[in-house]
């Protein structure tokens, strides 16, 4: 006779995926009454609209669109500036467009998506900021330093809440980092601590627990209370990092794995244009104006609900054109 499997039944993972959504539902209504926000999802929201009328939507759908343009347009001549200096290899009696027209053209169609430690001493002779993770058992003497100089700093210390998670910060500015032969070589460094906790729901038992982390980064530059965010949170921890930048172009909805030419050159050139618009829906991603909307839908819920109000009969021309015209300043959460 055959063992009985272990494996779950369906109707128990029906009740599990039940009991599971009941505590999210929990853990949001208490990170709500302590002040708490919820981090943006990738994922596109799966729910009715909660627009009351026409009107309602339209004038969410042209805010939306003109808070994307404007931050498109604040950036783009930067950009656009040195594309315009890359060479054409097309030949010109069959160009009918400029080159930066297609690279416009290109970056846009993505936006709406159709090493060693000791490696600072070349980021402070090319001018880089950097904010570089100290793992644990690294850099003692540094460590060690950092301990001391942070017991007798008392004001080197704040609690910061950051989405759903509340932080600890401590820190130690000019840290001499000595190394090489005999110690010869010399680097000042800033030392920074977070410790940080936050609830979730438990996959396998479907309840409350409380997670935590510890992380420690090294800065060029000194820190303080009012740039801790900007530099840890929205800087060394930004979810904009090579790995994950690679993992959201090839699975949410950049199509990285598409192969767009068989052409080195033009593949690279593909890839360049792809993270251009990676990196404005970022910017979208984390704009003050934006974040409700985007909390709501979803980073790819947001860029579908720009993508069909351009398509759709949405657009309010008069009102747009005046609201681009305003003073604009990129504020980011």
């Amino acid at each position: 006779m055959s063992e009985r499997s272990s494996r779950p039944g369906r109707e128990e993972i029906k009740a599990q995926r039940k009991e599971t959504k009941r505590a999210q539902k929990i853990l949001r209504e208490e990170q709500k009454n302590e002040g708490l926000t919820p981090r943006s999802h990738t994922t596109i929201s799966n729910r009715k609209s909660e627009f009351e009328s026409v009107e309602e939507e339209q004038k969410a759908r042209n805010d939306a669109l003109s808070e994307q343009v404007r931050i498109i347009r604040s950036k783009l001549p930067v950009l656009l500036k040195p594309l315009s200096k890359i060479e054409d290899p097309r030949n010109p009696k069959k160009t009918k467009h400029k080159l930066t027209v297609l690279m416009l053209y290109e970056i846009l169609a993505f936006v709406f998506q159709m090493s060693s430690l000791r490696e600072t001493e070349h980021c402070r002779d090319n001018n880089w900021q950097y904010m570089i993770v100290l793992k644990d058992k690294e850099l003692p003497t540094v460590m060690e330093e950092f301990e001391a100089l942070s017991g007798l700093e008392p004001n080197n210390w704040k609690t910061h809440t950051w989405g759903n998670r509340r932080q600890s910060f401590r820190w130690a500015n000019q840290i001499e980092y000595c190394y090489g032969p005999n110690g010869r070589q010399k680097e000042i460094v800033h030392v920074v601590e977070c410790n940080e906790e936050w609830e979730e729901v438990d996959k396998v038992s479907s309840q409350i627990v409380t997670k935590t982390a510890h992380h420690m980064w090294l800065s060029n530059k000194p820190l303080d209370k009012w740039n801790l965010h900007e530099r840890c949170n929205l800087g060394a921890r930004s979810r904009w990092s090579i790995e994950n930048g690679i993992l959201v172009e090839k699975h949410h909805g950049y199509q990285y794995e598409h192969c767009f030419s068989y052409d080195w050159n033009a593949m690279r050139g593909y890839h360049y244009l792809m993270r251009l618009a990676h990196l404005f829906n970022t910017l979208s991603h984390y704009s003050q104006h934006l974040a409700k909307v985007i909390r709501d839908t979803g980073v790819r819920g947001f860029i579908r609900f720009i993508r069909e109000t351009m398509a759709g009969r949405w657009l309010d021309y008069e009102w747009l054109e005046d609201r681009l015209r305003e003073p604009f300043q990129l504020r980011i959460t």
